[in-house]
């Protein structure tokens, strides 16, 4: 049996305040050190775009033949190669040439789009809120009999824009169909699905998500607990949330506190209640074993 720490307890009051601020607060108190696994990562510089691929992706968002721009271009790789490059330059001005581009492909003696060329035309539409265009192009990648296949990028990028779409379940889903792919599911396919449960509150999923990626060997990123923490939240489960808040970082309960943090605001309890809130689990609980959310249960 894991209590919560001593001094928490449930008390009446409004809405309660939401718990992922205040794990921010937390973690931006000076000296605070975040475990190395969940430390955001630098990110590099994007390639340069050339200007014949700029020139294509204009030609594009007009929708504009691009035959004349491409003189002088070996057919095959060469300019494929280059479509890519438009299609890549297009998620700076929109979804639709990069989907023009995209279906142009064939016509202009660059074959028939590779899945690299897919997955640019999907985070176009992603970047560009049009994230059920994007799980459009997955589905047709996915029914094409030879050619193009989704690889580890496009179902990562289909289940951000299942996620950004509202559609939890399908993000749910798509991580399933990479598994039986043989894809191994990365930290940002599993933070994507979480962030979908996390919308709508769904916390049961998501904290099985965080046990099913550590299964995975995967060690969850400060964006997966931050999501199933807000999940948690939404829910209508935030002893759950001080949980994984406990979890990303031992300790933390105790800091909140020194931040200037009551029990009221770290409670998990709406309404008046009488006695201590605990959290019962299993002594040997572990967050790497599979049905946490199963095992976990609040009573007063």
């Amino acid at each position: 049996m894991l209590a919560l720490p001593a001094g928490v307890r449930p008390r009446a009051r409004s809405r309660p305040p939401r718990l992922v601020p205040l794990l921010f607060a937390a973690l931006l108190a000076p000296g605070r050190a975040l475990p190395a696994e969940v430390r955001p990562r630098a990110r590099s510089r994007p390639p340069r775009v050339s200007n014949e691929a700029l020139a294509l992706a204009r030609a594009g968002q007009a929708g504009s033949s691009p035959a004349s721009l491409l003189e002088g271009v070996p057919a095959g790789e060469p300019r494929a190669k280059l479509f890519r490059g438009a299609i890549k330059a297009s998620a700076e001005r929109g979804w639709r040439g990069a989907v023009f581009l995209l279906r142009s492909m064939p016509d202009h003696a660059a074959g028939p789009p590779c899945t690299i060329a897919y997955n640019l035309a999907m985070r176009a539409c992603v970047r560009n809120s049009a994230a059920e265009r994007a799980l459009e192009l997955m589905d047709e990648m996915a029914s094409l009999a030879d050619g193009a296949r989704p690889d580890q990028i496009s179902y990562g990028t289909a289940i951000n824009a299942a996620a950004k779409s509202g559609q939890w379940k399908r993000g749910v889903e798509l991580l399933a169909q990479m598994r039986e792919a043989g894809l191994p599911a990365n930290v940002l396919c599993y933070a994507a699905a979480i962030s979908g449960c996390a919308s709508v509150g769904e916390w049961r999923t998501a904290t099985d998500l965080l046990v099913e990626m550590r299964a995975a060997g995967a060690e969850p990123s400060l964006s997966c607990y931050n999501a199933a923490i807000s999940a948690c939240d939404k829910g209508g489960q935030p002893d759950f949330a001080l949980v994984l808040l406990d979890r990303l970082s031992p300790g933390l309960l105790t800091e909140l506190r020194a931040l200037g943090l009551d029990d009221t605001q770290l409670s998990s309890a709406a309404e008046a209640q009488q006695g201590p809130v605990q959290v019962y689990v299993p002594s040997n609980l572990d967050l790497d074993q599979s049905g946490v959310s199963e095992k976990l249960r609040v009573n007063p």
